[in-house]
């Protein structure tokens, strides 16, 4: 491809309205998560990603960890973990496709009918206040506090966590406990155990046509993202999930774990070609789409042109 509609098709879309939408929410401060489906030629990570990263450094949000590389399903990768320094986190997954350089997914083949898809912080309460979770005796307390402490469970979880090739994991929990005390003993056990993270934010995610709840650990050390997922069960206090997930992963994937592999997205990344920008081209684009947004004179936003 001529290099010269290499460039203008990809700054096209720093203009498109998906990405001025994406401008405005990372901004919204009860946002929890965004979702991100764009067509793409460009090779993923080689350039999309120090695209997406320059393009925030220039309005100086920083990427406060490295975007890593995952494999969603055939035919789709997606720039995993996006950071914002006191901003949300989010993903953007990638169809690959030679018949375009960068552009928003066609609706129909996001999620749920669209190309973004939103959760605010009220989605995740609202989620959360339909269950009818249990008021907790002191024994129950210490019970909760054991399954993290030396619970096989838990453990396998972490020696997934700290496994090279595993770069995303659910431990998927029976429970009836309220996520909120299940963020606070997984922080307490992480924090004992030497682990450092950025933050433990409650979210809900589309697991095989269904919404679930889980708490999303943002690592720091060891800098990996991993989930508690919680399926609801008033008879079990806290243990190890057996109810049908959907949920279709790589190898380790079951009702216990949900396990996504670097390995996986590699293999993917195999079977298709991709345009790569050189270092000055990106800048080249960085300069150009710099001037895409402009301060509100009413507020600290910056307002996509």
């Amino acid at each position: 491809m001529d290099r010269k509609r290499l460039i203008e098709e990809t700054i096209e879309y720093f203009r498109s309205n998906q990405w001025k939408d994406v401008v405005q929410l990372v901004q919204e401060r009860d946002m929890n998560h965004i979702h991100v489906y764009v067509d793409t030629s460009l090779h993923p990570y080689d350039s999309l990603g120090p695209l997406v990263k320059g393009y925030f450094r220039k309005r100086g949000w920083e990427v406060y960890r490295d975007i890593k590389r995952l494999g969603a399903k055939p035919g789709v990768v997606a720039l995993y973990n996006i950071d914002l320094e006191d901003k949300i986190s989010f993903e953007i997954y990638c169809r690959l496709t030679s018949d375009v350089v960068l552009s928003p997914t066609p609706p129909g083949l996001g999620e749920r009918g669209g190309n973004l898809r939103v959760w605010t912080d009220r989605d995740i309460r609202r989620f959360q206040e339909q269950f009818n979770w249990r008021d907790l005796s002191s024994d129950e307390e210490t019970e909760i506090a054991e399954f993290f402490r030396s619970g096989k469970h838990w453990q396998k979880a972490l020696d997934y966590i700290m496994d090279p090739d595993v770069v995303h994991i659910h431990c998927n929990i029976e429970t009836s406990v309220h996520p909120s005390i299940l963020r606070r003993h997984g922080l307490e056990d992480l924090s004992n155990r030497g682990w450092t993270v950025k933050h433990a934010i409650h979210s809900i995610f589309n697991g095989g046509g269904l919404d679930v709840g889980k708490i999303i650990f943002l690592g720091l050390k060891p800098e990996k993202t991993y989930d508690i997922a919680y399926y609801y069960n008033p008879d079990v206090l806290i243990e190890t999930n057996t109810q049908e997930t959907r949920m279709h992963g790589d190898e380790g994937t079951g009702n216990e774990f949900f396990v996504l592999r670097v390995s996986a997205a590699e293999k993917e990344l195999a079977k298709h070609k991709f345009h790569t920008l050189s270092g000055e081209e990106i800048q080249e684009i960085l300069q150009i789409t710099a001037t895409f947004d402009t301060r509100s004179a009413y507020s600290w936003r910056f307002i996509a042109a």
